[in-house]
């Protein structure tokens, strides 16, 4: 029993000093690239690179097509992870979808 308690503890010890922190670092060279998130300070960010730079770490990707508009410099991967969108066009991948301006999309099951 002292053992599991002993390991439990050792756990918990190695998640916090694991942890990342996460400080303002405004020199970081983040992608261009338009993909929403909304951080515990209330403010919506570009990407997850620009938020972290802020120093917010806890954010959620925004799902509204509002903040989504067509950017044709958009650079994606060539993955295969097909989404279905709002505009009833089938994207290769979401990076792909949210280039031509379409954030409200699905994952189509690959099989």
């Amino acid at each position: 029993m002292k053992i599991k308690i002993l390991m439990i503890l050792f756990a918990a010890l190695l998640i916090v000093a694991c942890k990342p922190e996460c400080k303002r670092n405004t020199n970081v060279d983040c992608p261009k690239v338009i993909d929403p998130v909304s951080c515990g300070d209330g403010l919506v960010y570009d990407n997850d690179c620009v938020a972290a730079s802020f120093g917010q770490c806890v954010c959620e990707a925004v799902k509204d097509s509002t903040n989504c508009r067509p950017d044709s410099n958009m650079i994606c991967t060539t993955e295969y992870a097909p989404v279905t969108c709002k505009d009833g066009n089938t994207y290769s991948n979401d990076c792909v979808a949210k280039s031509a301006g379409q954030c409200d999309c699905e994952s189509v099951p690959v099989q």
